[in-house]
């Protein structure tokens, strides 16, 4: 596998307040991360997806060279991370009358870099709107400048923390767009969003945290088939409602696990018109990982298919 980056037993603990009266600025450890053994791809997307509190924020700082790891090894030195690495965190204020290539322009000049911002901007997509001031931009424009200054320096691993905040359907679809442009020419993509719906046409593998471990990696298909987690049948009818339907205007629909083959014949005589496969729910996932239920996630559940679950053939 070539990779970007390899992590080893890497751990790193918070310090936070605990005053007592004797010593009212004591400090204690707090959670963190352990143990976590990771490889970051080249070439691909990797999503980081947990609970909140698993850890996600932690780690990506770590990978960024923001924080030194207090176990472990990585394979990077904390000097080449911060060389290699290019960092899009979760908000940036841009306002102001400045404009984009002006406000790119002196972000790359604090970098050290005397370069001009055309080429970062026609990456992202913002050439057409390099005298455009900042207060005038959209949130998609503002998340594509983060981008470009996420770039600066030729990146080897690209870090971003949610996003697709406050972004409509149709700009998540072109910035996922771009990002698998990204991904094409070599970049290693480390994807940690709560909008876990959508992350799952879009990343190549996934790392699963919670309570600062790592449960498991890999490909998609192969982390849903350990979980246990199988494809789900969308299908659809008219008439009276089968059992464990329900109803939808005029006829039926449901969500189902199961042989698609077996779901027609079971439903033909039933007023079945249209059956489709679901993608594979990162939730669903997530929860069978973890144990929690999905309210104790504290994920955004912004699906539009989250509809009942029957696995086919379980009793009620």
């Amino acid at each position: 596998m070539s990779k970007a980056m390899r992590l080893s037993s890497v751990g790193y603990r918070h310090r936070i307040n605990t005053p007592r009266k004797t010593n009212p600025w004591a400090k204690s450890y707090a959670q963190g991360i352990h143990d976590i053994d990771l490889v970051i791809p080249k070439s691909s997307i990797m999503g980081l997806i947990g609970p909140n509190g698993a850890g996600k924020t932690t780690l990506l700082r770590i990978i960024t060279g923001l924080y030194k790891q207090q176990s472990g090894t990585i394979d990077l030195s904390l000097a080449e991370r911060r060389q290699k690495t290019g960092f899009m965190p979760e908000q940036v204020r841009w306002e102001g009358r400045a404009s984009v290539a002006e406000s790119l322009k002196e972000i790359l000049l604090m970098n050290g870099l005397d370069s001009l911002p055309e080429k970062l901007l026609q990456i992202v997509g913002l050439a057409k709107r390099a005298d455009t001031p900042l207060d005038e931009l959209s949130q998609g424009m503002r998340q594509r400048l983060s981008l470009a200054c996420a770039l600066i320096g030729d990146p080897e691993i690209l870090v971003l923390d949610e996003p697709m905040n406050g972004l409509d359907p149709l700009a998540q679809r072109a910035f996922a767009e771009l990002l698998r442009k990204l991904a094409s020419k070599g970049v290693a993509i480390i994807i940690s969003s709560h909008q876990v719906a959508g992350m799952i046409d879009l990343v190549d593998t996934i790392a699963l945290l919670h309570r600062g471990q790592l449960l498991i990696q890999g490909d998609v298909e192969s982390v849903a088939k350990k979980l246990d987690v199988g494809q789900k049948i969308a299908i659809s009818g008219s008439g009276i409602p089968p059992e464990g339907m329900e109803k939808d205007g005029n006829g039926w629909k449901g969500v189902l696990q199961g042989d698609p083959g077996e779901l027609i014949t079971t439903f033909q005589n039933q007023g079945l018109e249209f059956i489709s496969p679901q993608p594979i729910d990162l939730v669903e996932m997530i929860t069978a990982a973890t144990g929690l239920s999905i309210e104790d996630t504290g994920l955004e559940l912004s699906s539009s298919d989250m509809i009942p679950l029957k696995k086919w053939g379980e009793e009620e």
